[in-house]
């Protein structure tokens, strides 16, 4: 979050935006911030595990049923 402040914060020095503006671009920011985090997790979600991530989970499971 303090990365953003920063940066609407220079935009506001150097003119880009007006302060009055602010809060509207933070929600705006915010929102496309999210919305690619979604889009993300949906891409993520929707694709097969990698062939090594699935030997490393039976390799745990393995090690865990020893136990």
């Amino acid at each position: 979050m303090h990365f953003f402040n920063y940066s609407v914060q220079d935009y506001i020095s150097r003119g880009i935006i007006q302060a009055n503006e602010k809060p509207r671009f933070m929600r705006e920011l915010w929102g496309q911030l999210e919305q690619s985090a979604l889009e993300n997790n949906h891409t993520f979600n929707n694709k097969a595990p990698h062939p090594l991530v699935l030997r490393l989970n039976r390799g745990s499971n393995a090690t865990n049923s020893r136990k």
